[in-house]
């Protein structure tokens, strides 16, 4: 399937764009969405993680990969696909990513040198996309409608004594309520079709995924995430179970 023409990339990453969203974009519910016999699972938030990525990109990666084959068996009744959401962030798009000419590269995330608080949340919202977008290219929509919402920057998540100490004043001038937050992700998971298959959605609309990913080294790197990804996640026949949905592409 062709992926959505999406256009001004360099532009909504910016965090001025950013503030506006934040500021002024209201996230609703959609409507007119029928739900019986769909099954939608979120995975990929947190509450304050972000400091293990490559910990992070396998325990999601192996779970998201065993959910497949299970939400397609669920659905096939209706004939309906289930829908995963892997939860997202304006992040992915200010992520330094060091380590991204590392080959391999997962082990070279223990690098201690390279290690920073903040942008450790950062790169691991990034990979995690380059790891979504090449499952999406692999996996058919047909067995599951695998999207990466993205909720905005909210309080009340329960990041930790430290961090919210010192985020408490942006936090809350710019924040979202977690109900409001949980509009966009619910509209992720239930309101789009093939159309949104390994794409990322933000205020209930398609939008594009960190620039980053649209590049040449990005299409590289992502390439790099996933056979490290498989090779490491071998031990549950996580090449099978792709290979198998494959067959439906």
């Amino acid at each position: 399937m062709t992926p959505p023409a999406l256009d001004n990339t360099e532009k909504r990453a910016g965090f001025k764009s950013f503030v506006h969203r934040q500021l002024f974009e209201k996230p609703t519910l959609p409507e007119d969405v029928d739900l019986r016999g769909k099954t939608a699972i979120v995975t990929g938030s947190n509450t304050g993680i972000g400091l293990e990525c490559a910990r992070q990109l396998l325990n999601l990666g192996l779970l998201a990969i065993l959910l497949l084959p299970i939400v397609k068996a669920k659905c096939a009744a209706t004939g309906v696909p289930g829908r995963i959401a892997v939860v997202q962030s304006d992040t992915a798009s200010w992520a330094k990513f060091a380590e991204k000419k590392h080959v391999p590269l997962l082990p070279a995330l223990d690098d201690e040198k390279n290690f920073d608080r903040v942008d450790r949340y950062f790169t691991s919202k990034l990979i995690l996309q380059l790891f979504v977008t090449e499952l999406t290219k692999r996996v058919p929509a047909t067995a599951a409608v695998v999207t990466m919402p993205n909720p905005g920057w909210m309080y009340g998540t329960g990041r930790g004594t430290v961090a919210e100490k010192i985020i408490a004043v942006p936090n809350r001038l710019l924040g979202r309520t977690p109900s409001a937050a949980a509009r966009v992700v619910t509209t992720g998971a239930v309101a789009f079709g093939a159309e949104a298959h390994g794409q990322y959605i933000e205020d209930g609309k398609l939008q594009p995924k960190a620039p980053f990913v649209y590049t040449p080294e990005g299409e590289k790197v992502g390439k790099t995430i996933w056979d490290e990804v498989m090779s490491e996640l071998s031990f549950a026949n996580v090449k099978e179970i792709v290979r198998e949905l494959e067959k439906e592409a």
